[in-house]
């Protein structure tokens, strides 16, 4: 026998977090099913606006949660955006969640985002291009040609136009690795100001 969705559903005030488009998103839950829940998205510094949330989904589509009252995290898949009352909703179908989550949240993978794109470190005169490997709210991961003019400690400026992203930076680790003649090295970042 097949029954309406809400039989399954239940209201729930819940606060949360959400990784779109490289940025760390806090939502209000309004409702939750064993298959998914209903979200009110709050803007942030780079999704701000209706449209941006709808531009970030035709993206992509697939978005890393966290719901603090069930301490649950995982992906889920963006099934609706809508804006009622001038307010952001979202309609999210879960994925593989994992329950009692409130450490994994916090870990570097679950909320990190592959992309690829230019940009530039900066230490003083020296102008070193990157690619950018990976990105999340606290940081990024690029590659490099030569780790000659840098340190695990040292700070730089980073500048990337085709991540709208301008600011200081520390370096946390190098990964000097060469792997099949490729002399790149990774280097990870930590923001300390974005501007």
């Amino acid at each position: 026998m097949v029954q309406d969705r809400k039989v399954f559903r239940k209201k729930l005030f819940s606060t949360g977090s959400i990784y779109l488009a490289g940025e760390v998103l806090d939502f209000t839950c309004h409702d939750v099913s064993t298959k998914g829940t209903q979200i009110e998205l709050e803007p942030g510094k780079i999704i701000t606006t209706f449209h941006d949330v709808e531009s970030a989904v035709k993206d992509i589509s697939l978005v890393d949660i966290f719901i603090s009252e069930l301490q649950i995290t995982g992906p889920a898949k963006v099934v609706w955006v809508k804006q009622v009352n001038n307010k952001i909703l979202l309609g999210l179908e879960f994925g593989d969640v994992i329950l009692n989550a409130q450490k994994l949240w916090r870990q570097r993978s679950s909320y990190r985002k592959n992309v690829s794109a230019s940009g530039c470190l900066i230490i003083g005169q020296i102008h070193l291009d990157f690619e950018c490997r990976n990105i999340s709210a606290d940081g990024l991961v690029v590659s490099i040609d030569s780790e000659e003019h840098i340190c695990p400690g040292m700070v730089v400026e980073i500048e990337s136009e085709p991540l709208a992203l301008k600011g200081i930076a520390t370096i946390i680790w190098i990964n000097r690795e060469s792997k099949q003649g490729n002399k790149r090295h990774a280097v990870g970042l930590r923001y300390l100001r974005k501007m």
